[in-house]
C-alpha cells in the first residue's frame, strides 16, 4: 500500500461544504510548487508523499501487514514500517535476489507454474534416432525382449499372453533396435486375429516407419505374412510418393517386397506406375534400379516396356553405369521378346559399342548378358574377337576376352 492508497482513503472522507444554495463546494486547493522538472510533491511526516489536495496528515492507522515489492526501491519512511516488524523479502545468497519460489504441488498447480514461469517449460532436443520413434516405451530393455521371444517360441498361454502384452506398444517396438525384432516374430507366430491387431496399430505411421532403420523391417514383415487386404493401408499410405519411397535406403526394400507379394493387386500397379512417371532417373539411383529390377521380374509386361524405353535412351550410357547395367541385365532376362530385340538391335547396331562396354568396368556385365542370349552369341563374340588387340590393352577387356574366348587365349593372342 503506498500514498495513492493512503490519498484515496482520506479523500474519500474529506468533509464537504455547502453553499447558500444548497450546491456542494470542494475544499480550496493549495497550488503545487513546480520546477522545469515537473510539479514538486512535499514529503509527510511518515515519508510518503502528499499531493495538493490533502494536507500531510499528522496521525493515521497503517493497514497491516505492509508488504514491500520484491526489488523495489525502498522509500525514506520505510524505515518506520520496519520497526513495526514488517517482513523483508528473502534474498539469494548467491545474486542478491529473491529466492525462489517453492515448487508447487499437485499436477494442476505444477502445469500452472510451469506455464506461467518466464522461461516456460523446458523442452528436451529431439536426437535423428528419436525423431523415427516418438513414443518408445521406457521398459524396452534387451531383458524384456529375450524373456518376449522366450515366450513367443514356446507357444501355447505363453505365447498368448505375450503377443497380449505387445497391444498398445507396437507403434513404440517398431521403432526400437531390440523391439522391432519382438514384433516381427509375433506377425510369425501369432495368429491371425493377433496379427490383425498388431498391424491395425501401424496405420496412419507407414510414412515413418519405411523410412525407419528398425521399423522398415516391421512393414516388411507385414507384407510378407499378411493378406493383401491386410496389407493395402501400406500402399495407400505411399500414394503420391512413390519416387522417393523408391530411392531411399529403407523405402526402397517395402517397394520390392509390394512387388514380390502384391504384384497383381491394382492399388499396387497404381504406386508403380507412379514410380515409373521417372523411369531413366530410377534405373540410375543408388536405392531406385532395386526396385526397378523388381518391376521387371514381377511387374506387368506395360511396366516392364517402359523400363525398356528408358534404358533404349540412352543405352551405352546406361550400359557404362554402376546402377543401371544391372537393369538393362534384367531387361534382357524378363521384357518381353519384342523389348529385348529392340536392346539387342540397339547394342549391336554399332560395331564399336561392345569393344566399348568390355573395356568399362559395368558394361562388360551387359556383354555377359548379350552372350547369355542364344541368338546373339555369336555375334557378340565376333565383335570380340575383331577387336582383340585393343581390348588386350584393358584389364576388364582381357579378362573378358579370355572368359568368352578362350581359343583366341590358346593362340596366344
Amino acid at each position: 500500500f503506498g500514498s495513492s492508497h493512503f490519498q484515496h482513503r482520506m479523500t474519500c472522507q474529506r468533509p464537504v461544504a455547502s453553499t447558500s444554495k444548497g450546491q456542494t463546494r470542494l475544499p480550496k486547493v493549495t497550488p503545487q510548487p513546480t520546477t522545469d522538472k515537473g510539479p514538486v510533491h512535499p514529503v509527510s511526516s511518515l515519508g510518503w508523499p502528499s499531493t495538493g489536495f490533502v494536507a500531510a496528515p499528522t496521525f493515521c492507522m497503517l493497514p497491516m501487514p505492509v508488504v514491500v515489492a520484491q526489488n523495489q526501491p525502498v522509500m525514506q519512511g520505510m524505515a518506520d514500517a520496519q520497526r513495526m516488524s514488517v517482513p523483508a523479502p528473502l534474498a539469494s545468497k548467491t545474486d542478491g535476489k529473491a529466492a525462489p519460489a517453492a515448487p508447487a504441488k499437485g499436477v494442476r498447480a505444477g502445469r500452472r507454474q510451469r506455464r506461467n514461469s518466464k522461461d516456460g517449460p523446458v523442452k528436451e532436443k529431439c536426437t535423428s534416432e528419436q525423431k523415427f520413434a516418438p513414443r518408445i516405451p521406457a521398459e524396452v530393455t534387451e531383458e524384456l525382449c529375450k524373456v518376449l521371444t522366450a515366450q513367443l517360441n514356446q507357444g501355447g498361454a505363453e505365447r498368448s499372453a505375450a503377443i497380449a502384452s505387445l497391444r498398445g506398444s507396437v507403434e513404440g517396438l517398431s521403432f526400437d533396435r531390440l523391439g522391432c525384432r519382438v514384433v516381427q516374430l509375433a506377425l510369425d507366430v501369432g495368429d491371425q486375429k493377433s496379427k490383425a491387431d498388431i498391424v491395425a496399430e501401424l496405420h496412419g505411421r507407414v510414412g515413418e516407419a519405411v523410412q525407419s532403420p528398425h521399423a522398415n523391417y516391421v512393414i516388411q514383415k507385414v507384407v510378407e505374412v499378411m493378406p493383401t487386404a491386410l496389407a493395402t493401408f501400406i500402399v495407400e499410405e505411399l500414394m503420391g510418393k512413390a519416387f522417393g519411397a523408391s530411392c531411399h535406403r529403407y523405402s526402397c526394400r517395402i517397394m520390392c517386397r509390394l512387388m514380390e507379394h502384391a504384384s497383381t493387386d491394382s492399388r499396387t500397379a497404381a504406386l508403380m506406375n507412379e514410380a515409373l512417371q521417372r523411369a531413366p532417373e530410377l534405373c540410375r539411383h543408388t536405392f531406385g534400379h532395386h526396385v526397378a529390377q523388381s518391376i521387371l521380374e514381377h511387374g506387368l509386361d506395360e511396366q516392364k516396356t517402359r523400363i525398356a524405353e528408358a534404358l533404349l535412351g540412352d543405352i551405352v550410357r546406361n550400359a557404362r553405369n554402376r546402377n543401371a547395367s544391372h537393369v538393362i541385365e534384367k531387361a534382357l532376362q524378363y521384357c518381353p521378346p519384342k523389348d529385348q530385340r529392340a536392346l539387342v538391335d540397339m547394342l549391336l547396331s554399332n560395331r564399336n559399342n561392345i569393344p566399348l562396354l568390355a573395356q568399362s568396368q559395368f558394361g562388360i556385365h551387359v556383354v555377359r548378358a548379350l552372350v547369355r542370349v542364344p541368338s546373339e552369341a555369336a555375334k557378340v563374340r565376333d565383335h570380340l574377337r575383331a577387336s582383340a588387340v585393343e581390348l588386350r590393352g584393358s584389364r576388364h577387356g582381357s579378362r573378358l576376352l579370355d572368359e568368352l574366348c578362350p581359343d583366341m587365349a590358346a593362340a596366344g593372342k
